[in-house]
């Protein structure tokens, strides 16, 4: 569709945080905005309100409104604690992307949704005709799975919500006890989603010089 994606760096040492002023030099006249994926994925990080409060204080400075992949709201464990970013902003418009695939196991489904946070009227007519289109270029939606979502938003019982994170924590922390124990391989403890981040020492490992190999 003639978009270029610039990718910005994160900050291993500092769970996987944007580099902020690797961003400010991606930012030009060109850029639309800036994607933001929280709880990460491939990460396993969790932003904390802090940081995510930067992100939108350079989105502001830079005039450009902020992506949010929030998927995996409210995935989270080991003491962190998801922020929505446009709960923490009043002037930087917010596109907050979500689904069921993930927080009610169902990937199959592929229902989710788009809110539009747009308090002071940034944003034109012309985006929201654009997503409307968008959401026509595949036709032949589930509505039998889209019947039962009001209930699963409603009425799910707050015990599987819990019971869910737990286990995603029990098999974070196994997968980190179990990695850190091969020489050559140094995982990033994840605080959220499903996933976990390996570091390589390839010094340490044989026939192998870079993560690539």
């Amino acid at each position: 569709k003639g978009i270029e994606a610039r990718f910005y760096r994160l900050l291993p040492e500092h769970g996987w945080e944007c580099d902020l002023e690797h961003v400010r030099s991606l930012v030009d006249e060109r850029t639309k905005a800036i994607l933001v994926n929280n709880p990460s994925n491939p990460c396993g990080s969790v932003f904390t309100r802090e940081h995510l409060l930067e992100i939108l204080a350079v989105a502001e400075e830079l005039h450009v409104p902020v992506i949010a992949d929030e998927i995996y709201a409210h995935m989270v464990f080991g003491g962190a604690t998801f922020y929505p970013i446009a709960s923490l902003t009043d002037t930087v418009p917010v596109l907050s992307v979500g689904g069921l695939a993930k927080q009610y196991l169902v990937p199959g489904w592929r229902i989710g949704w788009i809110l539009i946070h747009d308090r002071n009227g940034v944003f034109s007519a012309e985006l929201r005709d654009g997503i409307e289109r968008l959401t026509t270029l595949i036709l032949g939606s589930n509505t039998l799975a889209q019947s039962a979502v009001p209930k699963m938003l409603n009425e799910t019982p707050p015990e599987f919500y819990a019971e869910l994170n737990a286990t995603l924590e029990k098999h974070a922390d196994f997968s980190m006890q179990e990695l850190s124990k091969i020489e050559g391989l140094v995982p990033v403890r994840a605080h959220g989603a499903m996933y976990i981040m390996v570091g390589i020492d390839a010094e340490s490992l044989y026939d192998i010089e870079c993560d690539v190999d």
